[in-house]
């Protein structure tokens, strides 16, 4: 099976015709269970959206063998573990862990800003200290990890996205994506307007780092100082001996890890079965949705804002899932993450499916979307494409683990595609490589993106060239004296490009 125009139109439209209507969107006025927010009913809230990350550290994206792997894993979850731990402790919500990076939420007391700011920077603080003086010490040097953690204060709506057995919470709104782009930049990033609701309770140094955003510099004297004055219960002595207790518990030997024969589950993992395979990952993003979302100041437009956003994640899952038989993995927030692979990890073959999914993403937000919700054409898309060893996971909080992508190709499809603006697919070496030469000519070295990207690469325009190469291949194969189909005596490749691309057949 593949993308086809007239079926992606008719689902849209079935979809949209059927769409529940009735949702509602009101302020969040009291302690709640965020699971319980649904599409229907949905939440505005007033709040902190903060992200830690050691993703790519620590030789994370060392995936050669399977000790390599058991060694991230093991990491990963014992990092999670105790930032669980610590979020108890300041009484946060995690939203998702996504892979070797967390989403937590911060809003209560409610709609006290200084309090939720000050929140914010102690807990990313603690993670980062954490990090550095109770995790890496029980570790080779080569294995210890450098967390990051950002900060962003601002009204978001919440919501749930996807479809039955298969959705998961969401949050629309730049406070909730702001802070993901800023990780990295500093071990401690918050924008200006969370600093500027901290209160003068808390010794710290800044220095501006972009025209909204600073990073922070806090000792751990004021932090500890603060904890104790709000009655925070997190210690650095506490952390250290539940690193070692859980270590100790858990170590590297009962991570197991194996091929995959069918097609893989995540959710299906635990920390004993975890998969090690070749897989292309895709990072998809709705460019400009943010800023959509931000422009909706009444009940109507977030109403809007949610439908439309649900009609695209469930087209986009479609394409990867129903259309090519791909992985669905996460959403976080507009974007979706997912991987194609293949039993035997025939790269070609991964490649090809993974551009051709790329493709359909584009199409179906280009062309048949627009023509059924009314504010798709105002959005595009922007996808990241990597293909490396793939650690996929199920691993989080004990009772609500998610599952996960670890390793360069999870973190290669996300920087590709947050430097690429709407209608433009970037891929890595390692796709590029693998393709034909005729589709290799669609994708032009990008020196700023530092990948080979194509500009509003549809279904139908690479489908046209696979299919000429096909034809050309036809007319031109012979048997060889082996019997095997050659060009001018040397045998031809150009047959994989007519053959089903569907990884798996159920």
């Amino acid at each position: 099976m593949s993308w086809d125009q007239q079926k992606s139109l008719d689902r849209i439209q079935s979809r949209w015709e059927a769409r529940d209507t009735e949702i509602s969107v009101t302020k969040l006025t009291r302690l709640m269970n965020l699971e319980n927010v649904t599409l229907r009913e949905g939440r505005l809230i007033q709040g902190s959206h903060a992200y830690a990350s050691v993703a790519g550290t620590g030789g994370l994206h060392l995936l050669d063998s399977d000790e390599h792997a058991r060694s991230a894993i093991q990491r990963v979850a014992i990092w999670q573990t105790e930032v669980s731990q610590i979020a108890k402790a300041f009484d946060i919500p995690i939203i998702a862990f996504q892979g070797g990076r967390v989403h937590l939420l911060i809003y209560r007391p409610i709609d006290d800003e200084a309090a939720i700011a000050r929140k914010a920077l102690l807990l990313c603080k603690a993670i980062t200290t954490m990090t550095a003086s109770a995790f890496n010490p029980l570790f080779d040097d080569a294995e210890r990890l450098s967390a990051k953690a950002a900060a962003d204060l601002g009204q978001t709506v919440a919501t749930r996205g996807g479809v039955r057995g298969d959705s998961e919470l969401l949050f629309l709104g730049n406070a909730a994506n702001r802070p993901a782009k800023l990780l990295g930049t500093a071990q401690l990033t918050v924008t200006a307007r969370l600093e500027d609701a901290i209160d003068d309770d808390v010794e710290y140094e800044t220095e501006e780092t972009s025209e909204d955003a600073l990073s922070v510099r806090i000792s751990r004297a004021p932090l500890e100082a603060a904890l104790e004055r709000d009655g925070i219960p997190w210690t650095l002595t506490e952390s250290r001996s539940r690193l070692a207790d859980e270590l100790e518990k858990w170590p590297r030997e009962r991570f197991k890890v194996s091929g995959a024969t069918t097609a893989i589950d995540p959710n299906a993992l635990s920390r004993s079965d975890s998969k090690l395979v070749t897989a292309a990952v895709i990072l998809s993003d709705i460019d400009g949705f943010s800023a959509y979302v931000e422009k909706a100041e009444d009940d109507e437009l977030r109403r809007e804002a949610i439908l439309t956003l649900d009609a695209i994640r469930q087209e986009l899952r479609d394409v990867l899932k129903t259309d090519h038989n791909g992985v669905r993995v996460q959403y976080q927030g507009d974007n979706m993450i997912g991987f194609v692979h293949l039993p035997n990890g025939e790269r070609e073959r991964i490649t090809e499916s993974a551009t051709d999914i790329a493709a359909a993403m584009q199409s179906s937000m280009g062309v048949t979307l627009p023509q059924v919700v009314p504010h798709a054409g105002e959005l595009h898309v922007s996808v990241g494409v990597a293909t490396r060893r793939t650690v996929v996971a199920c691993l989080g909080q004990y009772a609500k683990r998610n599952g996960l992508v670890l390793g360069p190709g999870a973190t290669e499809a996300e920087r590709i595609q947050m430097l690429l603006p709407g209608k433009q697919t970037g891929i890595d070496k390692a796709t590029h490589d693998a393709l034909g030469e005729d589709v290799k000519d669609l994708y032009v070295w990008s020196p700023t993106a530092k990948c080979w990207v194509a500009e509003d690469l549809v279904a139908a325009k690479l489908a046209r060239v696979r299919e000429s190469l096909g034809a050309d291949a036809k007319r031109t194969l012979t048997p060889d004296a082996a019997g095997r189909l050659a060009i001018g005596g040397a045998v031809s490749e150009s047959t994989r490009h007519v053959r089903s691309l569907r990884p798996y057949a159920h």
